[in-house]
């Protein structure tokens, strides 16, 4: 993998490991490495044709974002799409469990109030 070519050899502190070499890709390459890895996933699961179909990015740009080669634009393609996968579920999940939905809400109602009242055990049993 491209990952390798880009990996630095570092030195080990000897005082704990003995003075060894050992290969450290840095944060941004690993990262890419991840994008390129999800992005194959993706590949030709008509989430792709989604992307282009919706004006969101061309087919060119598809490519780029599935091939890891765009990295800004493949984060946020991911993350849009993670977002409207969570909005369509949200709704989904929620007309299945009333219950929890309806403790969310009474939780969430009034939570100037629970902060206000002071002590720290009532903020806890509160929650």
């Amino acid at each position: 993998m491209d990952l390798y070519k880009r990996a630095k050899l570092e030195y080990i502190d000897p005082q704990h490991y003995g003075g060894k070499w050992w290969l450290a890709p840095g944060p941004f390459h690993t990262s890419l490495c991840a994008v390129r890895c999800l992005g194959k996933t993706i590949e030709n699961s008509s989430i792709d044709d989604l992307w282009v179909e919706s004006g969101l990015y061309s087919d060119v740009v598809c490519n780029q974002i599935i091939n890891g080669s765009h990295y800004n634009r493949a984060m946020e393609a991911h993350e849009t799409t993670l977002q409207v996968f969570t909005d369509l579920w949200l709704p989904t999940f929620f007309e299945s469990r009333e219950r929890v939905y309806d403790a969310l809400i009474a939780d969430f109602s009034n939570p100037k109030c629970n902060l206000q009242s002071g002590s720290h055990e009532e903020i806890k049993k509160a929650h």
